[in-house]
């Protein structure tokens, strides 16, 4: 028999750092390879290779070569020859070897140069919203939430995973894409999340049997994990996915931004958005306010698009618990409003929660006696209503001129005033809860510069 050679090139199909290599011999498929995960480490370049022989065989059948890890960037490629020549007495009369070559060759080009540039003014890319739940998730990227123990973060990530299967606007606001949500943990169970489940959905007449949320319990770290994750996201169809938490997710030292860096290049190659949950530094709780970043290395607030500091600001009588929820980054939109969050359990004689309601805006924050005046006054003007000082001042106790004043120094350009001639001077902030585009006044003209 003559050697078979892949002389033309073959139909290749690019998934997320996944390539698939096939070969038609007499009009049938013959030759399948597929190439995934390709990754850097240092100045080797490795990807993981399954390969499979379907001419003339029956469909199903199995890989004549499993999954094996290679190096595949070596001055001679002596990483990726093992395969041709383990296969070389199962298919003598193939020239595995040239397909490999070609393989190689494309896969290294694709890797090291990335995509073609694209003219974005000339596509169209849709008017996708910036958030899949308002404020508080970016449609894309990973979302961080981070504060001290204790403070309900999984319950909080729970709710807004519900949120976004059902499309109950569980947090003042309906999410903008509804779908099924992937929740990975590496701190608890499905049990406990199916208790606070329940109680949830009593709380906001939601039936279980629309809940569309799949937990999955994870070891290894985020890295190795990957690509579980992505047949999971796959398998369930989610338009979400949770992480819980950054510090069990990453492994290695907290500080290591190479670790840091690689889990959330990992997390994006899951394809789609993450929340993801993480704590502070004793330092920083130590801090008491919302000013402090994420513990660990500078690329974990680097790496999310959208992060929010939440810390507990009072517990009210039995089970309630108050949270100040400060919006610390964001990329692609201006910040929000601070938030304040109202978590009550309602338990049974055991413990067990039987509901739990969540309320969410600006309706306690004077409640907050760590907040300082320029938020003091922004949640005031949550609503977006034009309000005078005066008003302000009424509802606040705090003197207008110190507002005033707060105004005049205020470099992001929250605030938007309007000053008419024999009338007080008024402010206005976002009824949306994310500060406004800011129109300057007419005989200044200087650009507001966002973030």
């Amino acid at each position: 028999m003559d050697l078979i050679e892949f002389n033309d090139s073959p139909d290749i199909h690019i998934g997320r750092n996944t390539y698939g290599y096939e070969w038609q011999h007499n009009n049938q498929p013959s030759l399948r390879v597929q190439v995934q995960d390709m990754r850097q480490d240092g100045d080797n370049i490795f990807a993981d290779f399954t390969v499979w022989w379907l001419y003339e065989q029956k469909l199903g059948i199995l890989p004549i070569q499993p999954m094996t890890t290679l190096k595949v960037n070596s001055s001679h490629y002596t990483g990726w020859r093992n395969i041709p020549k383990a296969l070389s007495e199962r298919l003598p009369d193939v020239d595995i070897e040239g397909a490999m070559t070609f393989i190689i060759n494309d896969v290294l080009n694709r890797f090291l140069n990335g995509d073609a540039a694209k003219a974005i003014g000339s596509e169209d890319y849709g008017d996708d919203a910036p958030f899949i739940l308002k404020p508080f998730i970016a449609n894309s990227g990973s979302t961080v939430m981070y504060g001290e123990g204790g403070l309900s973060k999984s319950l909080l990530a729970l709710a807004m995973a519900v949120s976004v299967s059902t499309g109950v606007p569980i947090f003042g606001k309906a999410p903008t894409v509804v779908g099924p949500v992937l929740y990975f943990d590496y701190e608890d169970d499905a049990s406990a999340h199916a208790r606070r489940l329940q109680a949830l959905c009593r709380s906001f007449g939601i039936p279980m049997s629309e809940v569309n949320i799949f937990h999955k319990a994870l070891v290894s770290k985020v890295t190795t994990s990957k690509r579980a994750m992505t047949k999971e996201v796959e398998d369930a169809g989610a338009v979400l996915g949770i992480l819980d938490s950054v510090g069990m997710g990453r492994g290695g030292s907290a500080t290591a931004a190479e670790d840091t860096i690689r889990m959330f290049r990992a997390l994006r190659e899951v394809g789609v958005p993450f929340l993801c949950i993480d704590h502070v530094s004793k330092e920083a709780k130590d801090k008491k306010g919302a000013d402090v970043d994420a513990y660990g290395s500078i690329y974990t607030m680097n790496s999310a698009r959208l992060a929010w500091s939440l810390v507990r600001q009072h517990s009210g009588s039995g089970d309630a618990i108050l949270i100040h929820a400060k919006n610390t980054k964001a990329n692609h939109v201006q910040r929000a409003l601070p938030q304040t969050i109202k978590i009550e359990y309602h338990n049974d004689e055991r413990g067990v929660p039987e509901r739990i309601d969540i309320e969410t805006g600006n309706e306690f924050g004077m409640m907050l006696p760590t907040v300082g005046t320029r938020e003091r006054v922004m949640m005031s003007l949550a609503h977006g209503e034009w309000r005078t000082y005066g008003e302000i001042e009424e509802e606040l106790g705090v003197p207008s001129a110190t507002i005033r004043q707060m105004v005049a120094r205020d470099m992001t350009s929250v605030f938007e005033v309007e000053s008419t001639p024999g009338k007080p001077n008024r402010l206005r902030c976002d009824k949306n809860g994310v500060t406004p585009p800011v129109t300057p006044p007419p005989d200044e003209g200087q650009e507001v510069e966002s973030e």
